[in-house]
């Protein structure tokens, strides 16, 4: 069945210089959101060393993974990532999970900053909307995935979408005509560059993602199916 998103037409519009100095970050940065949880099956390992060498090129240009950390190890991996830490017997940053009674602060060590790439700890629903409202695009690296929510999402904000060319993703993305789909981290930037410099292009690809997603994707879809599969239920039995 497929999976609607929930998102209103009506939301209203994030400002990029506003989101991204609440990030610590110059007002007119480029950034590109990997909406996940940390660990293995996800990757965000995947993209981090290609977005280092990208933003040695590009220094507006950022890629921000948001999400939870699930697994320690792979948190730990991704910290010492983002740092360029390769000596294991060097320290990061710590990204243990504060007190409850400690009320997380910008500064707050779970907050992981590297040299174009930063990870940020779980966010409200909103503000992560408002993140991939003025991103230039979300961003997939997972190994495997179902029907990623946050890849719809990004299309019904009108952001294009870039995801590994794995099962489930290449259910969702038609390559170069609703998002772009990769196989390589060097292969996934290639298509961020063309995001970043051809924005004609992006509109139509953007454009024919709100298409397919109205069509495949909406609540009403969703509610048609459901009731056509409890209707054939009913009348097997």
């Amino acid at each position: 069945m497929p999976q609607a998103h929930d998102i209103s037409d009506s939301r209203p519009p994030a400002d990029n210089a506003t989101v991204c100095e609440g990030l610590g970050l110059p007002s007119d940065s480029a950034v590109f959101v990997l909406p996940c949880g940390i660990r293995s099956v996800k990757d965000p390992l995947f993209l981090v060393n290609a977005f280092r060498e990208l933003h040695q090129r590009r220094p507006k240009v950022w890629l921000l993974i948001v999400g939870p950390p699930l697994d320690q190890k792979c948190m730990t991996d991704l910290a010492r990532a983002i740092q360029g830490v390769s000596d294991p017997s060097q320290d990061v940053v710590d990204h243990t999970e504060p007190p409850a009674a400690k009320k997380p602060k910008a500064e707050d060590p779970m907050k992981v900053t590297g040299s174009g790439v930063m990870y940020l700890p779980p966010v409200s629903h909103d503000k992560l909307l408002d993140l991939m409202t003025v991103s230039q695009g979300v961003l997939n690296s997972s190994e495997a995935e179902g029907m990623c929510l946050s890849l719809l999402e990004g299309m019904a904000l009108k952001v294009p979408v870039v995801a590994r060319a794995v099962p489930g993703n290449l259910e969702l993305i038609r390559h170069r005509e609703t998002g772009f789909l990769y196989s390589s981290a060097r292969e996934c930037i290639q298509y961020l560059e063309e995001v970043l410099s051809a924005r004609e292009m992006v509109k139509t690809i953007t454009d024919r993602a709100t298409v397919y997603l109205k069509e495949h994707h909406s609540a009403e879809t969703e509610f048609r199916v459901l009731a056509q599969a409890l209707g054939d239920l009913v009348t097997e039995s």
